[in-house]
C-alpha cells in the first residue's frame, strides 16, 4: 500500500502536469478540471494512509469520507470536484478559463487548506 508520501508526489505530480497546461490558450481543459481532481484525491488518500486506510476504489474512498468525521467538511467540497470531473471526462461539459478559476480551484485550495490543518506534519 502506498504511504501518505508517496500519495503527496503523485498529488504534486497531478498538480504539475495541469499547471503545465496553459488554462487560457490550451484546448485541454477537461485534462486540467481531471488533474485538479486527482490531485484531492492522492492528498485526501495521504491523509486516509496516517490512519492505515487505504480505499482502492472511488466508491470506498467516498465512503471513508463520508465516515470520517474529520473529513465532514472535506466530503462535500471533494464530491464537487469529483462531480466537475464527471463533467469533464464523461458528460462532455466544456469548462472555459473563468470556471476553472472560479469554481473548480478554489473547491482544490479548501480540501488543501482542511487538509493542512488537521494533519499539518504530513502536508506542510
Amino acid at each position: 500500500m502506498p504511504d501518505a508520501n508517496q500519495h503527496i508526489q503523485k498529488a504534486k505530480h497531478n498538480e504539475r502536469f495541469y499547471l503545465s497546461l496553459d488554462l487560457y490558450q490550451s484546448p485541454y481543459k477537461d485534462w486540467f478540471v481531471t488533474g485538479i481532481f486527482y490531485t484531492a484525491l492522492h492528498l485526501i488518500d495521504a491523509y486516509l494512509a496516517t490512519k492505515d486506510i487505504h480505499p482502492f476504489s472511488h466508491g470506498m474512498r467516498d465512503d471513508w469520507i463520508k465516515k470520517n468525521r474529520e473529513l465532514d467538511k472535506i466530503w462535500f467540497a471533494y464530491r464537487d470536484l469529483k462531480e466537475f470531473r464527471m463533467k469533464a471526462s464523461y458528460k462532455i461539459h466544456d469548462f472555459n478559463a473563468q470556471e476553472i478559476e472560479k469554481e473548480v480551484l478554489p473547491v482544490l485550495d479548501s480540501i488543501k487548506s482542511d487538509l493542512v490543518r488537521l494533519a499539518p506534519a504530513v502536508f506542510e
